[in-house]
């Protein structure tokens, strides 16, 4: 059986700003986060071009829209992943090869804990279930949608108003939340 779509779901986040932070392990989210998706897009694109039909869905996040205290190199790596899926779609775009950066945002899987962080105080409604993800982009795929999913109405009202937020604001606002954090 020939590949017919490529996940690119490998990742993982730290806790702590850049200064806190075990330099090495935020190498190796460098290097996860984006040489290994664009190394495999990459290899996988040629067969996909080939048989002119495929996939290639590179996760990325909601946090690739914005920047955050203590989570830099994280959102930092997810906007290249973002900004690379997209560049590579308009690459491919007319060829029967979709590519895909889908952008959840808080998900229900081990990532958090894993992260050993408390998300104790996030309201239930922000929540999304892994498979709701999932079909969210099946569904925007099998729609032939735009290079960039985000799952989620509220998620999807966030990331327009973060379009529509200056730059400037979003940082004081998360130097804020960050100040409130260490408090």
């Amino acid at each position: 059986a020939e590949l017919s779509v490529l996940v690119n779901n490998a990742g993982f986040g730290t806790r702590g700003t850049l200064l806190e932070s075990d330099l090495e392990r935020q190498a190796d989210m460098l290097r996860l986060h984006t040489m290994a998706p664009m190394q495999l897009t990459a290899a996988a694109l040629p067969v996909l071009l080939r048989r002119r039909a495929g996939a290639v869905v590179n996760v990325s996040s909601i946090a690739s829209f914005i920047f955050s205290a203590g989570n830099a190199n994280y959102c930092a790596t997810k906007a290249y992943l973002t900004t690379f899926t997209e560049g590579v779609a308009a690459e491919v775009r007319g060829t029967g090869v979709q590519v895909q950066a889908l952008c959840p945002g808080f998900t229900a899987t081990e990532f958090h804990r894993r992260m050993e962080v408390s998300t104790a105080g996030l309201p239930r409604f922000m929540w999304m279930t892994a498979e709701s993800v999932v079909r969210r982009s099946l569904h925007s795929l099998d729609r032939r949608g735009p290079a960039v999913c985000v799952p989620g109405l509220g998620y999807r009202i966030l990331v327009g108003v973060i379009r529509l937020t200056p730059r400037r604001a979003l940082g004081a606002a998360t130097a804020l939340r960050r100040a409130r954090d260490v408090t």
